[in-house]
């Protein structure tokens, strides 16, 4: 874990880069981006986590950005003790994954990305939480449908501020 203090009245905003190798991801440069487009929004604080085997990515992440306010979490308590970690989130962010699911349960807001390919959309995998708790982005008609380097996470951050996830 980093050495961070968080305020109080933080809002936590948890990324998980990993992806258990599930299904393709974002990169630790898009990951980095677009905590760095995020953490102009003031009282954030950015939570990378990290489940078994992850930490290396996080780490690779959290020394990308170039914001103080963040921690890096590892589970290692198993998934139960994650899964209520996860509950105190204000919004959570990664690839389809395990975690995302979790999240999405805990009807935490959930931003998430997905390929387009038939068998791994959104609609066949978005997440349990209210409709309006969620959003999801995925590679352009223009490019592969799993090619997640396509996705511009410079927009996806503004979308993220544009919509009802704003107030957050």
């Amino acid at each position: 874990m980093l050495d961070s203090r968080i305020e109080h009245d933080s809002k936590l905003i948890f990324v998980h880069p990993g992806s258990g190798g599930s299904a393709p991801a974002l990169d630790v440069n898009q990951y980095a981006t677009l905590i760095d487009k995020l953490s102009v929004k003031a009282g954030w604080h950015f939570v990378i986590t990290a489940g078994p085997g992850e930490i290396d990515l996080a780490n690779r992440v959290a020394s990308m950005t170039k914001t103080g306010n963040k921690t890096v979490y590892q589970s290692e308590g198993g998934v139960a003790n994650f899964s209520l970690f996860l509950s105190i989130a204000d919004l959570f962010i990664s690839g389809s994954t395990g975690v995302l699911h979790i999240a999405g349960a805990l009807d935490v807001p959930t931003v998430a990305f997905y390929t387009r390919r038939q068998s791994a959309t959104s609609l066949r995998w978005q997440t349990m939480n209210s409709a309006d708790r969620r959003m999801s982005f995925s590679p352009p008609e223009t490019s592969d449908a799993e090619d997640m380097q396509s996705i511009d996470v410079e927009n996806v951050a503004d979308e993220i501020f544009e919509s009802r996830l704003s107030d957050i």
